[in-house]
């Protein structure tokens, strides 16, 4: 590689860097100033709810209800954004993490909640690497509950979370499930803050586990990518450095 491409390779990553920076503090920022606003407006309606819920006719209650659910939505991405904006101001420890255990972990919460539900895990064992174990565990989180989420229509759902042969000198950990899927053809959109594949109403969900799983994998020097056919199930992975 030349000298001068060089130069101007890290002149990009440096402007890369900066503009991640500065949308970090961005998102930060307007999380922070519009959760006030937002808790007033909750505060009143909730007031003017109880003082004239009563004389409302039924279409002028079904509007109330909208704009009560439509600022509890804004509330909630207003809590995400937050979440995954002080992703980048966490300090990272890295240390040996034992990714069988934080599977384990995971498992017995959320077999907890789906008690009602028959669900056939498939569980291979896991490598240690080298991570932050907290940040680890929610980017495992993410995709575990992602995994029950999209399985919810399956009449046999499946979920198995695995690793492949190492390439690169990287581990790649992978939860596949047999659930709605997507069209793989808008994957570029999949692992974008706040974008969704499917509509509200069929799976409920603000868009933002997958981009913080994302996010957690670059913080590790990794990646987040994922497979699917629609009606097919998905397959997501993760792909993190071999470290000695």
């Amino acid at each position: 590689m030349s000298k001068d491409l060089e130069e101007k390779l890290q002149e990009v990553t440096r402007r890369l860097n900066t503009t991640k920076e500065e949308f970090d503090k961005f998102a930060f920022s307007i999380g922070h100033d519009l959760r006030a606003p937002l808790t007033h407006i909750m505060g009143f309606l909730q007031l003017l709810e109880e003082r004239i819920s009563d004389d409302l006719e039924d279409k002028a209650q079904e509007y109330f209800k909208i704009i009560k659910d439509s600022t509890l939505r804004l509330g909630a991405m207003l809590d995400a954004l937050l979440t995954y904006s002080r992703l980048a101001r966490t300090e990272i420890k890295m240390v040996q993490v034992n990714l069988d255990n934080l599977v384990k972990e995971t498992l017995m919460r959320v077999q907890k909640k789906t008690t009602h539900r028959t669900i056939q895990w498939t569980i291979a064992k896991l490598p240690s690497v080298t991570g932050d174990p907290t940040l680890l565990k929610k980017a495992l989180e993410n995709l575990i509950d992602n995994a029950i989420k999209f399985t919810a229509h399956s009449e046999h759902a499946q979920v198995e979370i695995g690793v492949e042969q190492p390439q690169e000198n990287q581990w790649i950990i992978f939860v596949r499930d047999n659930g709605a899927g997507f069209d793989d053809t808008r994957k570029s959109k999949l692992f974008g803050l706040f974008q969704r594949l499917h509509a509200q109403t069929e799976f409920e969900g603000l868009g933002v586990g997958l981009a913080m799983v994302r996010k957690i994998m670059h913080m590790h020097g990794g990646e987040a990518d994922a497979t699917s056919m629609v009606g097919k199930g998905a397959t997501f992975y993760l792909h993190m450095p071999i470290t000695q």
